[in-house]
């Protein structure tokens, strides 16, 4: 039981550090011409006789909603191969303007802390499931 339970909060560990990352890296582009952003879903485990076995990263999706158009510094000049009328961003907005990251910094501030509460109760779950083996050892012996 107590190995399921480590099982458990390794994968929610796991699941929760993939989460940090690529909310880390939305924030770090998030002054980065044409950036899209990525969000994480996931999903329960396997399931074993009605109980979960944990969490899973279930997929990683590009947000494809466009930023905010800005002008571009050089008026567009020097845009070469991106499409009509674009500052570096596909074709998606007017030329001589270049689209900014879509990255919202609320909506990944607040995933931040999310993702650092969850994984904070993983780490206690594994602790604690440490501590449940330790004493049915000690039982045992």
């Amino acid at each position: 039981m107590s190995v399921n339970a480590l099982n458990t909060a390794v994968s929610g560990l796991q699941t929760n550090q993939f989460r940090l990352d690529t909310t880390a890296n939305n924030l770090a582009n998030v002054n980065t011409d044409g950036f899209q952003s990525r969000t994480v879903q996931s999903s329960d485990r396997n399931y074993i006789g009605g109980i979960g076995t944990g969490t899973q990263v279930a997929s990683a999706n590009t947000d494809t909603r466009p930023g905010p158009v800005a002008p571009a510094a050089d008026g567009g000049a020097n845009v070469v191969g991106m499409g009509a009328g674009a500052g570096g961003n596909g074709g998606r907005a007017p030329a001589g303007t270049v689209e900014m990251s879509n990255t919202d910094l609320t909506r990944e501030m607040t995933n931040l802390n999310a993702t650092r509460v969850a994984y904070g109760v993983n780490a206690v779950m594994g602790r604690t499931a440490d501590e449940m083996t330790r004493t049915i050892l000690d039982v045992k012996a």
